[in-house]
């Protein structure tokens, strides 16, 4: 897989996510996830992590969070917005959204 499909499935994967930890997860999971399928020796993952496609997919990452946010009031800590003006959010509610798997 090149790194330019990479970003195009990136791409259609960030238009179709339910939320941004379903996007990280499909492009990032360290077993599963498009880059350790497209990239199984951490070698090459590492140099594609230079790449300029990457960059691109963080960006898409940040606007699916953004989206998230504005869809449904989760940060990616999993804070909720009205829960945003608290400066130290416990633990368990910054874990609180992270499905076990």
């Amino acid at each position: 897989m090149t790194n330019s499909e990479i970003l195009t499935a990136a791409r259609q994967a960030a238009k179709r996510a339910d939320n941004w930890m379903d996007f990280s997860d499909f492009v990032f999971h360290p077993f599963f996830g498009l880059l350790a399928k497209a990239f199984p020796e951490q070698k090459k993952r590492a140099a594609f992590y230079k790449s300029p496609e990457c960059e691109e997919i963080t960006k898409l990452l940040a606007v699916v969070i953004d989206r998230d946010e504005s869809d449904n009031g989760s940060a990616p800590n999993g804070v909720s917005k009205k829960q945003k003006h608290k400066k130290h959010p416990s633990k368990a509610a910054s874990h609180a959204r992270i499905p076990h798997r």
